[in-house]
């Protein structure tokens, strides 16, 4: 496992650390499994000296030691172990057996390594077949035959004399598993399993059944009657290599795999055509049978294979070719040596027949009418061609149909055989009528840019990165007498000799050019712009960035705007500022001793509410006190008219009090300053009305209060603004039943209004400008008792908060009283 991604936690790297132990572990064991399983029915498959025909485990270990490295070691030795040591009870045979089916599978890695460095390739060509095996099945095959020989031999199971056979007949025996079994294998492993289309799965279909069918006829002791085994023996080799022909090793390797074991089978059985040369013979021939096949199908294949890889990669060139004809160019096209067109292929749009196309064909390319060349010189392209020359952007061109012309540039390279004789030439050809008219667009669109520039009283330069002039309008080729001089290419150091007397201004120029192709942003300065005969003006100079594809500093464009007067006009405004400015400060001299005599004025009216507060009080407690006391002690002196003399006195100086009181109420509102802060208002309104309903317990009043009435506003002069509202609401709506108030919010023209409603006597609306002045009622005290002070401090609180208030009613329908809080 290699280091986890930076970042990644230890936990998550334990993670997968365990899980890749465990797939490493479970491929291990189906390993063992698989081997165990083919040991055993290779055991099936015996022959002379009780020897295996065809050893699978071979194959399987070795193809997994090839594909899958030394990590499924252990499955292999596991496999082996449980092999052996149920086959025999002898341990030193069976660890040699053992060793032998280890040690095989690393000494063939080993070798093969020096041929190729990937399994893939032991199958894509006949020298890795051939690899595969030589070293790969028959070098570790005589390994594990002779160990296992050598342990039959030293364990006393096998004589001497019969030590040779049995090598040979178990070396032959691996060899054959692990030419039959690897390939299969490892073809299955790294060769891409392909989708077939209806027709291929048909053909492979008819080809594994007639294999297989006649294998199964051949070698269950039947006879197709041909009149001899060797022709019977070798009925499906052709078939076979037809196979290998047409499809992959892949399939190839399989259906031979399978027909050999059918085979082996046979002649361990005593059938089949091998059956008549004897049973040595028969297995001799056997082995050698199928090696030869197996050798010749796979590499056959292989070859195949290649070639059909090889051809798959020539038909994407050609593809690629083709496709990069079509997307570069219009027309393909070819001549013969007589320089004589033999081909003219149109694509795309261009592909419909045309005149053109159709007259190609055994014509010369400067004889094809209604071709014609448009180059400078049209001879250049038959001398070019006769003289065998590649050319490239020849333009030609033909009518359109509608009075105009298609313009066409040709491109080609003559062509040689493997002599290196003179062939033809090919190439391709391209519509360029929309390019022309598009740089012939360009070309119109850069002269009018170019009159606009020249036509601009500014003074515009364009320089390269380098700070080389490219480009300069005639305003400035003007100011300096620069026509007709060489100033194109040359830097602002080269202009200076030209321009003495703006040296200094071009020096400037320069180090801001180099500022800007460093720094990539704008700058802009004022400069005094010199004149060959007159005074220097003022310009506001700015030099531009000018990006190019990579988003480097390409260009920087200098423009330079005449701003005298612009700058006589700043004089005259600043004079005129400096004139505002005494202005002002005579206006806040004068506010403030306005403020200052209104301070004193405000001093004076706290000092004058002061003294009526108190010079005004003393004489009613006076008058109350006295009108109490005579009502005390000489009431038995007075009659029913005196006493009510007396009863109408006490009520007005109480009156009087409460006027004074209010009146001071509303100098004090006047002169409150507003601090504001979020304030609920349905919260008050809801605590005001709690206080009225326990103060008249008995009254019955329907309360409404709409959610969210927040408002920026001082909540002490709120609360004065709702007591108010409220307590007429309360006051004027008793009549009512049931009694109704409501407390919410409208929105009129972008603002919120808020509003108290009631519905009680109400008023007319015609005399709705009177309720806001102080002490102005529309009801008798009689009807309902108050001093018509209330409304006169809504208003005010209402004006401190820089808001409006509006009240809306008829007599007997309620009244509703709008107010804003700015």
């Amino acid at each position: 496992m290699g280091p986890g991604r930076a970042g990644a936690s230890p936990v998550a790297g334990d993670r997968r650390g365990r899980e890749a132990a465990l797939r490493v572990l479970a491929e291990n064991a189906v390993l063992a499994v698989a081997i165990g399983v083919a040991g055993w029915l290779s055991q099936r498959l015996r022959g002379l000296d009780d020897v295996s025909l065809v050893w699978a485990p071979a194959g399987i270990a070795l193809a997994m030691v090839l594909v899958r490295g030394y990590r499924v070691l252990p499955g292999v030795a596991l496999g082996s172990a449980a092999l052996w040591l149920g086959a025999t009870s002898n341990p030193a045979l069976a660890a040699l057996r053992i060793a032998g089916e280890v040690a095989g599978p690393v000494l063939a890695r080993l070798l093969l390594r020096r041929w190729v460095s990937a399994p893939r390739q032991l199958l894509e060509s006949p020298r890795g077949v051939l690899a595969l095996l030589g070293l790969g099945a028959c070098v570790p095959a005589m390994l594990g035959g002779s160990l296992g020989s050598v342990g039959l031999l030293v364990s006393g199971s096998l004589g001497r004399g019969a030590w040779f056979g049995h090598w040979l007949w178990d070396v032959l025996g691996h060899a054959l598993g692990a030419a039959l079994v690897a390939p299969v294998l490892i073809a299955w492993h790294v060769l891409a399993r392909r989708r077939y289309r209806v027709g291929q799965a048909l053909e492979l279909a008819v080809f594994v059944v007639l294999i297989l069918g006649i294998q199964a006829t051949v070698y269950g002791g039947r006879s197709f009657g041909l009149g001899s085994a060797h022709l019977e023996a070798f009925l499906v080799v052709p078939l076979l290599l037809g196979m290998a022909l047409r499809f992959s090793l892949l399939e190839v390797s399989t259906v031979n795999a399978l027909i050999s074991v059918v085979a082996a089978a046979g002649v361990a059985a005593g059938l089949g055509p091998m059956a008549a040369f004897g049973a040595r013979v028969s297995l001799e021939v056997l082995h050698g049978y199928v090696l030869v096949v197996t050798a010749t199908v796979l590499m056959l294949g292989s070859a195949a294979s290649r070639r059909r890889g090889v051809l798959e990669v020539l038909r994407e060139d050609e593809s690629r070719l083709h496709s990069l004809t079509r997307v570069s160019s219009d027309w393909y096209w070819e001549l013969d040596a007589d320089l004589r067109y033999t081909r003219m292929t149109a694509y795309g749009a261009e592909a419909r027949p045309n005149r053109l196309l159709q007259a190609a064909v055994g014509r010369v390319p400067w004889d094809l009418s209604p071709l014609e060349a448009v180059s400078p010189d049209p001879r250049q392209l038959r001398i070019g061609l006769e003289a065998r020359r590649p050319f490239r952007d020849f333009l030609m061109r033909y009518p359109d149909g509608r009075g105009g012309w298609h313009y066409v540039r040709f491109s080609g390279e003559p062509l040689s055989d493997a002599r290196g004789q003179f062939t033809g030439y090919r190439g391709v050809a391209k519509h360029v009528s929309e390019e022309l008219r598009a740089q012939e667009n360009v070309r119109v669109r850069e002269a009018m840019l170019r009159r606009l520039i020249d036509g601009s009283p500014d003074m515009i330069v364009l320089k390269d990165a380098e700070g080389r002039w490219q480009m300069a309008n005639q305003a400035l080729l003007d100011l300096w007498r620069l026509e007709g001089a060489a100033w194109t290419g040359r830097t602002d150091g080269e202009i200076a000799r030209l321009v003495p007397f703006a040296a200094g201004m071009l020096a400037r120029a320069a180090d801001a050019t180099r500022r800007v192709v460093a720094t990539g942003k704008a700058r802009s300065r004022e400069e005094l712009m010199p004149h060959a005969e007159h005074a220097a003006r003022a310009y506001d100079v700015v030099a531009t960035p000018i990006f190019g594809p990579e988003g480097r500093v390409s260009a920087v464009l200098h423009v330079a705007q005449d701003i005298s007067r612009l700058k006589k006009s700043e004089e005259v405004q600043l004079h005129q500022l400096a004139e505002i400015q005494r202005l002002n400060t005579d206006l806040e001299t004068r506010v403030q001793v306005r403020t200052a005599a209104l301070e004193a004025a405000n001093r004076e009216l706290a000092g004058f509410s002061y003294s009526v507060s108190h010079d005004l009080r003393a004489p009613l407690r006076a008058l109350d006190g006295f009108s109490s006391m005579l009502e005390e002690d000489c009431a038995e002196r007075l009659d029913e008219r005196g006493l009510d003399y007396i009863a109408r006195i006490r009520r007005a100086s109480r009156r009087m009090g409460v006027l004074i009181d209010e009146l001071l109420k509303l100098s004090r509102i006047s002169q409150s300053e507003v601090r504001r802060e979020d304030v609920d208002l349905g919260a008050l309104a809801a605590g005001i009305l709690r206080e009225l309903q326990e103060m008249d317990p008995a009254r019955q009043v329907t309360v409404e209060i709409a959610p969210d009435l927040h408002v920026e506003a001082d909540p002490g002069l709120v609360r004065v603004l709702l007591e108010n509202l409220l307590r007429n609401a309360w006051k004027f709506s008793r009549g009512a039943a049931p009694a109704r108030i409501e407390v919410g919010v409208e929105g009129r023209d972008g603002r919120r209004m808020f509003f108290v409603r009631d519905n009680g006597v109400g008023f007319d609306a015609t005399r709705a400008e009177r309720l806001f002045a102080p002490f102005q009622r529309l009801h008798t005290e009689a009807e309902f008792e108050g001093t018509g002070i209330g409304l006169a401090i809504v208003q005010r609180v209402v004006r401190l908060h820089g808001g409006q208030v509006a009240a809306q009613s008829a007599v007997g329908a309620g009244a509703t009283f709008y107010f804003e809080l700015g």
